[in-house]
C-alpha cells in the first residue's frame, strides 16, 4: 500500500528507495508531477509519488533478492505514468528485468524500455 511502513524491514525498504531515487535522478529521471490531482506544491507532489506501492515493492525486491534476479510485481490497479517512467529508469539503472502486472496488463521493463512501448 502506498506509504506503508508496517513491514518489519520498512527502514531498509525506504533506505533502498531513497538510494534508488538518487541514482535515477543522476540518470535523468524527472518526476511527472502533472499526474497528481491533489492541490499540492510540486515538491509535495513529488514526495507523495515516491511512496507508491510499486516503488516500495521494487525496493523490497532489490534488498531481498540476488543481483540480476527478475522481480515480479502484481497489483490490481493501473500504474500511474510517473511510476511507469520510474520502472523504466529502474530497469536501466539496476540492470533488472521487472515484470509488473498492473490492472489487466503485464509490462516487461528491461534496460530502460517497456514491452508496451509506452502505449498503455
Amino acid at each position: 500500500m502506498a506509504g506503508d511502513r508496517s513491514h518489519h524491514r520498512s527502514a531498509g525498504i525506504y533506505e533502498k528507495l531513497n538510494e534508488l531515487n538518487t541514482k535515477l535522478k543522476e540518470a535523468g529521471y524527472v518526476a511527472e508531477t502533472d499526474m497528481v490531482v491533489h492541490d499540492l506544491e510540486n515538491e509535495e507532489k513529488e514526495e507523495s509519488m515516491k511512496v507508491h506501492s510499486e516503488r516500495l515493492a521494487v525496493a523490497w525486491g532489490l534488498i531481498g533478492s540476488e543481483p540480476g534476479t527478475t522481480l515480479t510485481i502484481i497489483k490490481n490497479l493501473q500504474t500511474c505514468g510517473d511510476c511507469h517512467s520510474f520502472l523504466k529508469f529502474t530497469s536501466k539503472v539496476t540492470g533488472r528485468h521487472l515484470i509488473v502486472r498492473a490492472g489487466q496488463r503485464f509490462h516487461h521493463f528491461q534496460l530502460g524500455s517497456c514491452s508496451c512501448k509506452d502505449f498503455w
